[in-house]
């Protein structure tokens, strides 16, 4: 399955986190890689004072911020690649 930039992966609370920067910044803490993609893309389009590309950089990393902010979410994900990569059954 593909996801769009704004649809939330399956199993994700789509109203785990507002659609904010701020939110956004703030669920982002939990990956600091995520974190600072997200910081370089939105100083980027701020730099140019574009809220087009300002809009669109809350869009692509919208989705990350809810995987972020659903409880429980991203450690099951990291135990099944955890358990992909050590070779047991899923």
């Amino acid at each position: 399955m593909k996801l769009s930039l704004t649809e939330s992966p399956p199993g994700v609370d789509p109203h785990s986190c507002e659609r904010t920067p701020e939110a956004i910044r703030a669920a982002l803490q939990r990956r600091p890689d995520w974190l600072q993609g997200f910081e370089q893309d939105w100083l980027s389009a701020a730099a140019e004072f574009d809220q087009a590309a300002l809009d669109a950089v809350t869009d692509k990393w919208f989705p990350f911020a809810l995987a972020c902010a659903t409880p429980g979410y991203l450690d099951e994900v990291e135990q099944t690649v955890k358990r992909m990569t050590e070779g047991d059954a899923v």
